[in-house]
């Protein structure tokens, strides 16, 4: 898988979307922005500071690590923004705001400027439930209701 780190066989699950599933999933995959792993029921992505882009392909990453792990399952996902200033760029937004197994979706940000930014995402996906947090534990409880 480019640009996922993992060396488990792959198979193509859906070559219009280009999704991939994993034989013997692994519950950590790392990105350039980002760790996704299993965490109590859901997801956590836990972006990092880099310099990385947050760009589309990035963000089809993301999704392809999501997918390793959950074996394609629908998934609730905890966003981690407090170590990070790194945003995504607009069609990388689209993309994450848009995808069909996301049950909810809930966003732990620190700073001012990250949280604004995140309004703005909860906005925009109206596929199904964001919220933004900045008490990890409230987050969690959330996601857990939904």
């Amino acid at each position: 898988m480019d640009g996922v780190q993992c060396t488990l066989h792959c198979v193509y699950l859906d070559c219009a979307k280009q999704h991939y599933i994993m034989k013997n999933a692994p519950t950590v995959v790392e990105t350039n922005v980002a760790i996704v792993k299993k965490d109590r029921g859901f997801l956590r992505v836990t972006f990092f500071d880099t310099d990385a882009a947050f760009d589309l392909s990035e963000a089809m990453k993301q999704y392809q690590g999501i997918l390793s792990i959950t074996d394609g399952k629908p998934f609730k996902v905890l966003v981690d923004t407090r170590n990070s200033w790194i945003l995504p760029e607009n069609e990388a937004q689209h993309y994450l705001s848009n995808l069909d197994d996301k049950i909810a979706e809930a966003i732990v940000v620190k700073t001012l400027a990250v949280r604004i930014f995140s309004k703005l995402y909860v906005k925009l996906n109206k596929k199904n439930p964001t919220k933004v947090f900045t008490q990890e534990d409230k987050a969690i409880e959330w996601l857990r209701e939904q």
